[in-house]
């Protein structure tokens, strides 16, 4: 809850700021985007990876935006954002003689429709972009594993596996950052977001019957991130 109300404060007080309008006024906005994205607070999901005190769970992002400026400094648009990791925990103690070591892939696309804004600062090739949405996202993860291994060298390590899983909710995309305008079309800029999402039921494959089923397994999918990327306008 803190992480969300300090991006909503983020561009809730780039909206407020006072910023010169823009010498051009171009209606179309597309960006791409590729940085880091780390999990934050706890995933909720028990026997994977709970604990997200470490932040070994980081993962490649990557944003397409697309949108409509009806002003110089407002519009409305589409988000897209890829969150993609292989995640391996080189082990946990469970008792003084067991330690377990798990793996897995995850995926999570999030689609929604946003807000958008942009303020130049002063007469400079500097800009303040950000926005704001709601909307979709689906959440895989696959290829978990989970191998035990016993400090008693008679006891030999056991391998596990388990179905993929996938989830489906609602979450909120913020985002800001700061641009440098390099021409009339084209600007390269460095950003900040945040998605925040989860999900309280998965779905996955009944391991006997091979049969899809829908189990009560929640998954918080609350994520902070810097990226960089360019931007088009015309």
């Amino acid at each position: 809850m803190r992480a969300k109300s300090f991006f909503l404060f983020i561009w809730l007080l780039a909206s407020f700021s006072v910023f010169s309008q823009t010498s051009e006024y171009t209606r179309l906005h597309f960006s791409g985007s590729a940085g880091i994205d780390y999990p934050i607070g706890t995933s909720d999901t028990p026997g994977i990876d709970y604990n997200f005190t470490i932040p070994f769970l980081r993962g490649f992002a990557a944003t397409i935006d697309g949108a409509f400026f009806f002003t110089k400094n407002y519009g409305i648009g589409l988000k897209y954002h890829l969150y993609s990791a292989k995640v391996k925990n080189e082990g946990d103690l469970l008792q003084p003689d067991v330690a377990v070591e798990y793996t897995f892939n995850e995926n999570t696309h999030f689609i929604c429709p946003a807000i958008y804004g942009r303020w130049s600062l002063g007469n400079t090739k500097w800009s303040i972009p950000a926005n704001i949405g709601v909307g979709y996202v689906r959440n895989k993860i696959s290829n978990h594993e989970e191998k035990f291994y016993f400090s008693d060298p008679t006891i030999t390590s056991k391998h596990f596996g388990t179905a993929d899983m996938t989830g489906n909710s609602i979450g909120i995309s913020v985002s800001t950052g700061i641009c440098y305008r390099i021409s009339p079309v084209f600007a390269i800029g460095i950003y900040t977001n945040g998605t925040f999402s989860g999900a309280k039921k998965q779905k996955t494959n009944d391991l006997l019957s091979n049969k899809p089923v829908t189990v009560d397994i929640s998954r918080k999918m609350n994520r902070v991130g810097i990226s960089a990327g360019l931007n088009i306008y015309y």
